[in-house]
């Protein structure tokens, strides 16, 4: 219901839904490989024309797109992958996630000028339910985000998989493996036999 309410007050200040659950079209890739997705919600406002990019999120708790997406790069010794680093504003930061980046640049790709991006953010508190919008989204942080997308393609196609993560984001494994996966399990002996029935 409050959903219904915070999108009946985006109505009412002119964003109009143009499409829901669009997919990308056919024959969008990034460094020859196809990206496939499905954008929650494009809208247009009424008046000005502007384009806005919707993604529904539930979580525990709100997160801003930007601090989903991005972090600042915490040190000098940062192991996150050079192409992942960039920088906006003078400020140093790490892709974390390049989900609404790439959708813009699917719509631009089809010759539409996206204004601004936002999560519907959808939290266990009614009363946090909100739009939230990406402040400062540009064309750079677009362009910055291709260019970390088209660089892990050329590394996933030429087989590098160097350096790994510090930590995965989804990490619900680290007690199991002891918090250091290479030397959790014991490798499988030479000589082992195993009985053939």
């Amino acid at each position: 219901a409050r959903a219904a309410e915070v999108l009946a007050e985006q109505r009412a200040a002119g964003w109009v839904a143009e499409r829901i659950e669009w997919k990308f079209p056919e024959g969008h890739a990034i460094g020859g490989l196809a990206l496939r997705g499905k954008i929650d919600r494009v809208e247009r406002h009424a008046a000005t024309g502007r384009v806005r990019v919707l993604d529904f999120k539930t979580a525990d708790r709100p997160v801003s797109p930007r601090a989903a997406h991005c972090r600042r790069a915490a040190r000098a010794d940062e192991r996150a992958p050079e192409f992942a680093r960039f920088e906006i504003g003078g400020e140093a930061l790490v892709w974390t996630d390049l989900q609404l980046p790439l959708y813009a640049a699917a719509l631009q790709k089809r010759g539409q000028s996206i204004s601004s991006v936002a999560y519907f953010a959808l939290p266990k508190s009614i009363q946090d339910t909100a739009i939230l919008q990406w402040e400062g989204f540009d064309a750079e942080l677009i362009e910055a985000a291709h260019q970390c997308a088209a660089e892990a393609v050329q590394r996933i196609r030429s087989g590098q998989f160097w350096p790994p993560a510090e930590r995965s984001p989804n990490a619900s494994f680290d007690e199991i493996l002891l918090h250091d996966p290479m030397h959790s399990v014991q490798p499988p002996l030479a000589s082992l036999q195993l009985p053939v029935y």
